[in-house]
């Protein structure tokens, strides 16, 4: 795998083989992860091409990226929103499990 300062020089001299070997090592780490995942994962890659597709400039590109993670973490589907619901099932599940106050723990000896 190339370093940053290695891609950062062949982005500079020859864009079409820098998206060459990008999209080749985004395939190579998506080829990697387990089978039941690199849908997922593809679909997830397919629109952060397409984020960066719509961007004029780096700096747009990068607030584009900044809005569309902080969507997916913060977002009224977030991935924060999804903790917090399934603490709360967890949560639920527990207490309808507690035993009553009144019953008495048993020693085993």
């Amino acid at each position: 795998m190339k370093t940053y300062e290695e891609m950062k020089a062949l982005w500079e001299s020859d864009p079409e083989e820098f998206e060459r070997r990008r999209t080749e090592m985004i395939e190579g780490i998506i080829s990697g992860a387990p089978r039941e995942s690199q849908t997922a994962l593809r679909q997830l890659q397919w629109r952060i091409d397409g984020i960066c597709a719509k961007a004029k400039n780096p700096l747009q590109r990068l607030q584009f990226y900044q809005d569309f993670f902080m969507e997916a973490v913060y977002g009224e589907n977030g991935t924060l929103r999804q903790i917090i619901s399934n603490c709360g099932e967890i949560e639920k599940l527990v207490k309808e499990n507690l035993p009553e106050k009144n019953e008495k723990l048993k020693v085993i000896k």
